[in-house]
């Protein structure tokens, strides 16, 4: 699958699933007592596949952007912990 598609389809379900969330927690806790209780729980169950599809969904969104070659989080650009210089007196 081209990149450019991937990173259309991965930005769409994670609108999507925020929106899955957001009406999930809706009927599941803020207007609960309009709902009957087989509602409330497919309302649950949909928060948790929402963050589920959410998880995905950015991890497509991250494969793709590197394809693209937007946000390229290289190693060589970023700053580990192992690499800081600590001096002496500071670790005594």
């Amino acid at each position: 699958m081209p990149a450019k598609k991937l990173y259309r389809i991965a930005n769409t379900i994670i609108v999507l699933s925020i929106v899955m969330m957001a009406s999930g927690a809706y009927v599941g806790f803020i207007d609960h007592e309009a709902f009957s209780i087989p509602q409330q729980v497919i309302a649950h169950i949909s928060i948790m596949l929402g963050a589920g599809f959410l998880k995905l969904s950015y991890v497509m969104h991250l494969n793709a952007s590197k394809h693209l070659g937007i946000n390229d989080f290289s190693p060589g650009e970023m700053e580990f912990a192992g690499e800081l210089e600590i001096e002496p007196q500071l670790l005594k």
